[in-house]
């Protein structure tokens, strides 16, 4: 994946403050409103889009609040809140609790690829003594944005587009764990990584440090918004055929899984679109955003082998496809269905969907369904070839010096 910007969040990405800042929470808590706080209290808080710190989810416990957008940090209860949370934290040491999630070679294997930042809504001083393992030798300071360098938090854009400034750089990274961090990526136009499940994400990762092989991944992640739909997708080629597909048409879901399954791409396609029309403009504009993946992914096809085909049966159903990843962006498409549609899926769009994916890809793509009776064999048949098709053609072949052309370039 290219990238000249990798932007780390501190709290739950680098470090696990969960037991110190939690604690520091339910005493501030205590102090200011005499109130007992639980974890569960505190955790349900950190859920409501805009709790960007912990002062902020103090103050929300304390007193009521559940609009952090109304929040007065000007005000006199606020500076109450965080002076006792910070007396807490501090004259207690709950620094101490805290444990640092990210490995020393994962920094290492980053800075080798991209530029290394920080946006945090940390103080300056509290950031820069979490991180003083790996200043200068990660991080320069400079590039360690946190809270008093901006007069705007997340998930306002302006902190990560400050880091992007100070950079230099052109393409971002960000990695965080929240709502407001994935919110704030999306502001600035960045490319966001959860190190939480349940946070929406152009990648999800299990923790910061598998953020070093998604960089060496061939991956991609595309957005694309029109009047008619509104569509997120990723795909990592080398995957284990991992797939989330959420389109609105349930027999198009089912078909992208296929695809994904029998390709081995790791793929996430979610589509908001007009159904209530038709399926037309969701699987056409599916079909665009997924041939951008693919050409974003395979990059310049350096070692690529380029031609795929595949030949596979389901039940009395027979479907060929083939591949040649040649930029030129041409579909021929023989296939024809006995019924109108399939669940909820119009079957004179797949041909839309194909010639989409061919022209944004830049492929020449054949598919053909030989012979069947059963629309929902044919079309399931079609998609798990052209996994197959895809599949081979994008596999490195250790034999192939530049591109796979006798030009020099594809």
């Amino acid at each position: 994946m290219k990238c000249d910007l990798v932007v780390l969040d501190i709290d739950g990405v680098m470090v696990d403050v969960s037991e110190s800042y939690r604690e520091a929470i339910r005493q501030a808590v205590a102090a200011v409103a005499k109130k007992a706080v639980t974890n569960a209290d505190i955790a349900a808080m950190k859920r409501i889009p805009g709790s960007n710190n912990d002062w902020d989810v103090s103050y929300a416990l304390a007193y009521g609040a559940t609009d952090f957008s109304a929040i007065d940090r000007a005000s006199a209860a606020y500076a109450n809140v965080k002076d006792a949370f910070q007396a807490v934290y501090r004259s207690q040491k709950l620094y101490e609790r805290d444990r640092m999630l990210v490995r020393e070679e994962t920094l290492a294997a980053i800075a080798a690829r991209a530029k290394l930042a920080v946006v945090t809504s940390r103080p300056r001083d509290e950031a820069l003594s979490a991180l003083r393992a790996f200043i200068p030798k990660y991080f320069s300071e400079r590039l360690i944005v946190a809270l008093e360098d901006c007069a705007f938090e997340k998930p306002r854009p302006e902190p990560l587009l400050l880091a992007k400034e100070r950079a230099g750089a052109s393409s971002v990274l960000y990695v965080g764990d929240t709502v407001n961090d994935a919110q704030c990526a999306k502001n600035a136009g960045a490319r966001f990584v959860s190190v939480a499940a349940d946070v929406p994400a152009d990648f999800v990762v299990s923790d910061v440090n598998a953020v070093p092989g998604l960089l060496a991944a061939r991956a991609e992640s595309v957005s694309r918004e029109t009047k008619e739909t509104r569509i997120a997708g990723s795909v990592v080629l080398d995957g284990k055929g991992e797939s989330y597909a959420a389109t609105g048409i349930g027999f198009f879901d089912h078909l992208l899984a296929s695809f994904a399954k029998h390709g081995h791409f790791d793929l996430s396609l979610c589509v908001q679109g007009d159904v209530n029309v038709d399926c037309h403009h969701s699987v056409e504009d599916a079909g665009i955003v997924l041939g951008r993946l693919f050409r974003g992914a395979l990059g310049d096809k350096r070692g690529i082998a380029r031609f795929g085909s595949a030949l596979i049966p389901m039940d009395e159903a027979l479907a060929l496809a083939a591949v040649d990843l040649d930029s030129r962006g041409t579909l021929s498409f023989t296939a024809e269905f006995r019924c109108e549609r399939v669940g909820e899926l119009e079957t004179e769009t797949i041909r839309e969907f194909f010639g989409a994916f061919a022209r944004e890809c830049g492929c020449s793509l054949h598919l053909k369904v030989l012979y069947g009776r059963n629309a929902h064999h044919m079309a399931e048949a079609l998609f798990k070839a052209f996994g197959r098709a895809m599949r081979s053609a994008c596999e490195i072949d250790s034999r192939v010096a530049g591109v796979a052309s006798t030009k020099g370039v594809m």
